[in-house]
């Protein structure tokens, strides 16, 4: 019987070739870990920008919602110089106190009563501020207690005018004056400003947080809570009916309202002409690739802008080697 074993160069020949198989398995496997790493990369961004795009969205549909026609401070406002967008409201879409209405009837001469009411919560106080039904202006602020049937009672309640009011919940800082955003009455302010601090690892170094800034933070300009990570840049433009016919003429206007008077807009332009607001935000997705070059851009001015879109949004430094998404945010304000 032939009991002769492999030989030297045998045994070579079979460890080269296990060596270059292991090898291609090794590289697979690496090319697909970082390919995964992308990927994951790329959802838990498409995860956050949706949120983020959802709040933004809702920020900007409720811009005005319960605030008086004798309101001065703008329902509205961009600085295109260091990119702020306040908006003015009764709402905070982040808090739940915020949400609902109620009508009031103080005409009946037995006191008031509430008629009509969608707040959310059984059980609670509400702080409130008041318009009038009928002429729009503002009628003070007040707390109304909604018992567990629904019923509203009110520790204190509006007077003058057409003795018919709505209510509005606000927040306890915005009633006390702490966090008001309005000058005349009483309003919840959100602003959404550019800043580098705090920004992830991940991003490029040359793009920013996206903030959310609400009531004092506002107010002040400072602070605020990341909205949406590594954002390269962001506009805002809107869409005007300038002369009443009810069909958009100013398509992409840099302001919310063409001025008429000469005085300067004021809110009562904005809820004339102001049909659609347009935010355009620039954003990083996924990890950095050094092998990647990013093609889908355009000259503007000085500056590298991403192609492809309406606005021009510049691209950061090193912007080659990432990939970079445009999103469009169209609302139109439902309670102007």
């Amino acid at each position: 019987m032939n009991k002769r074993g492999f030989t030297i160069v045998e045994l070579i020949v079979t460890l080269f070739i296990m060596m270059v198989l292991m090898g291609a398995v090794y590289f697979t496997y690496i090319k697909l870990l970082k390919g995964f790493k992308s990927e994951s990369s790329k959802v838990e961004t498409q995860i956050e920008k949706l949120v983020g795009v959802e709040l933004i969205r809702l920020d900007l549909e409720h811009i005005g919602y319960g605030i008086a026609e004798d309101e001065t401070s703008l329902i509205i406002n961009w600085n295109s110089n260091n990119k702020t967008l306040t908006l003015r409201s009764t709402i905070n879409n982040t808090r739940k106190e915020t949400l609902g209405w109620f009508y009031v009837d103080c005409t009946g001469g037995t006191g008031c009563n509430a008629t009509i009411s969608s707040l959310p919560v059984k059980g609670q106080s509400y702080y409130v501020c008041f318009m009038d039904a009928i002429d729009k202006m503002s009628r003070g602020k007040g707390i109304v207690n909604v018992d567990q049937s629904g019923g509203l009672s009110f520790s204190s309640t509006p007077s003058g005018g057409s003795g018919k009011y709505i209510g509005f919940p606000v927040t306890e800082e915005v009633y006390n004056n702490i966090a008001n955003g309005c000058n005349v009455g009483y309003c919840n302010i959100v602003q959404f400003a550019l800043s580098n601090s705090n920004l992830p690892n991940y991003c490029n170094v040359n793009t920013y947080n996206l903030l959310r800034r609400v009531g004092a933070q506002a107010i002040n300009e400072s602070g605020g809570n990341p909205l949406i990570n590594c954002v390269a840049d962001y506009t805002v433009t809107f869409d005007l009916d300038t002369d009443g016919d009810g069909t958009v003429d100013q398509h992409g206007y840099s302001l919310p309202a063409v001025d008429k008077n000469g005085n300067g807009i004021d809110n009562d332009e904005i809820r004339t002409q102001l049909k659609r607001i347009n935010f355009y935000i620039l954003i990083q997705e996924g990890l950095k690739n050094p092998k990647y070059n990013f093609s889908n851009v355009k000259s503007c001015g000085a500056d590298i802008c991403i192609n492809g879109i309406d606005v021009d949004l510049v691209l950061p430094d090193n912007y080659q080697y990432y990939n970079w998404k445009a999103i469009k945010i169209s609302a139109k304000p439902m309670d102007l």
